[in-house]
């Protein structure tokens, strides 16, 4: 027999809500953008691979990152994704891992979405 007691919803930090909801945000984005592609290709056609950019600064939370990169790799035929920073190459997280960034703000390609913390 299951008896289910009340609880009390765990209590989020605004530190942990912010990457949630700006990744809640962007998934929504490049979802409607999806849906909104496949609709003028018209039926049976393919919609066009979406680019989406990873932005990374000085200090990012690696949650912020990776977390998107995780989801939207998922999805190959329909998302390409970049890493871009200011310059091309390391940029440490405020965790003090560095991820590597594929592109720089003079060489980045023309991104469909933009994910990052503001």
């Amino acid at each position: 027999m299951l008896i289910l007691s009340p609880m009390t919803p765990p209590r989020l930090s605004p530190i942990r809500i912010r990457p949630l909801l700006a990744f809640a945000v962007a998934l929504g984005c490049a979802a409607s953008s999806l849906v909104a592609a496949e609709a003028d290709t018209g039926a049976g056609k393919r919609p066009s691979v979406r680019t989406l950019g990873a932005l990374l600064f000085p200090g990012f939370e690696m949650l912020d990152a990776a977390g998107p990169i995780e989801i939207w790799g998922n999805l190959p035929k329909e998302v390409k994704l970049v890493t871009v920073a200011r310059q091309k190459g390391a940029v440490e997280s405020a965790q003090g891992v560095s991820m590597v960034a594929a592109f720089g703000f003079e060489d980045c390609p023309k991104l469909d979405l933009a994910v990052g913390q503001d």
